[in-house]
Order: C-alpha cells, then sequence, then structure tokens
C-alpha cells in the first residue's frame, strides 16, 4: 500500500520510504539521527526567547530560541519572552488546544519577533508533539505510531 497526503503521491526520494522497497521504513533515518535524549512533552518544555528587535535590552539573547525541560526554568530567565511549561494555563488546556498552542508559539516568534524559521523548526524538534505533527517529510519529523510495513 503506497503512501498518500490529501490523495497525493509522495515525491521522489521521500524519506519515509525504504528505497529498496519503496515501503514504509519503521524509522525515518533523518528523525532517527535528529532524536535525542533531550526530546520531551510539550507539557514538561519550556520555550524561551528573545525578539531580534530587543537587542539592545538583551543583546546576549536577542533572536534566539531556546527549548528547555522544565527542570532548567532558571535558564529560560535570561531570554525576554517564554511559554509552554512555564505557562499554568497549559495544563489545564485540552491536548487539541495545547497543540494548537505550540503552533501558535511558533509563529508568533517567527512573525512577530523575528526569529529566524529554520532555527525556530530545530528548537522545536525536541518537542515530541510538534515533530510528530509537522509534514511528514519535513526534517526531523517524526511518526508517533509507524506505519506497519505491508
Amino acid at each position: 500500500m503506497a503512501w498518500r497526503h490529501n490523495g497525493m503521491a509522495p515525491p521522489p526520494g521521500f524519506p519515509y520510504l525504504s528505497s529498496a522497497t519503496g515501503r514504509h521504513a519503521r524509522q525515518p533515518p533523518k528523525a532517527a539521527a535528529m532524536r535525542t535524549s533531550d526530546t520531551m512533552k510539550q507539557l514538561e518544555a519550556i520555550i524561551a526567547w528573545t525578539p531580534a528587535r530587543w537587542a539592545e535590552l538583551r543583546p546576549d539573547t536577542a533572536g534566539q530560541v531556546v527549548v528547555l525541560p522544565l527542570a532548567e526554568a532558571a535558564t529560560a530567565k535570561r531570554y525576554a519572552m517564554r511559554a509552554g511549561a512555564s505557562s499554568s494555563a497549559l495544563a489545564s488546556l485540552s491536548e487539541e488546544a495545547r497543540i494548537a498552542r505550540l503552533f501558535i508559539d511558533f509563529q508568533t516568534l517567527v512573525v512577530r519577533d523575528g526569529i529566524d524559521v529554520q532555527a525556530a523548526h530545530r528548537a522545536f524538534l525536541a518537542i515530541d508533539e510538534y515533530r510528530f505533527r509537522i509534514a511528514p517529510d519535513t526534517e526531523g519529523a517524526e511518526f508517533e505510531d509507524p506505519p506497519e510495513e505491508d
């Protein structure tokens, strides 16, 4: 059974297909290389950044973003803005609302605050819910439940 997304076949060289069989690989090669012990659930992750335009206020972190475990909350204070696990309201949201909040935070720090989109993407890859929900052919994406092989 071939993989389909929105009724379309995958592009040539799609990273989740085995080149030998044309079938789903159990674990995407790029995702496996990027997965580290530093990954965490959204409820455990603090997203910290300083808007690029705030270079005069926070020159050491302006234009930067990090995703840190909740245990490193003190380090997150070096940055002007924080979201994720640092918000007590996050835990009270439904799973769907938390996922929406994650992608809204991503959009906010990239569009409003001028954080480089690839830097934000690399930082957000530490969050399981982000990796599992981005387009599957995006570098760093993972399957939450890998598809069964035919």
